[in-house]
């Protein structure tokens, strides 16, 4: 019985340091911004699709994009994606677990650029 619980006890500890170890190689990068064209105009406007996910093993929260001069003339959920200071937050700053993705469309006369710039890393 000692013995289970002394490997029980390694198993944990060892997972434990390479679960941290994973987290530490999680960053923005790890957050992908795509976009297509809908093929759909909305109030004269081409419409794009966003998709951002999140390839990390870990948890990313709190993830905010820069977005320079973005508009829409089609309603996006605020809960989704909203200016927030100078920058944009998405998913009301609710984690984006490992291999989640977020979707909004957004229309106007062009793409617009959208990079993410902060997100704070939520390993368990």
């Amino acid at each position: 019985m000692a013995a289970l619980s002394c490997n029980l006890l390694a198993l944990l500890f060892l997972s434990i340091l390479f679960g941290a170890g994973w987290c530490q190689q999680c960053g923005l990068s790890n957050i992908k911004v795509t976009q297509t064209g809908t093929g759909n105009v909305v109030q004269g406007k081409s419409e794009f699709q966003v998709v951002v996910t999140n390839d990390c093993i870990c948890s990313q929260q709190d993830v905010r994009f820069r977005a320079a001069g973005f508009q829409s003339a089609e309603a996006i959920d605020p809960k989704i994606f909203r200016q927030d200071g100078g920058n944009f937050l998405l998913n009301d700053g609710q984690p984006l677990h490992s291999s989640e993705t977020v979707t909004f469309n957004y229309a106007w006369d062009n793409q617009f650029s959208i990079v993410p710039v902060d997100s704070q890393i939520a390993c368990s």
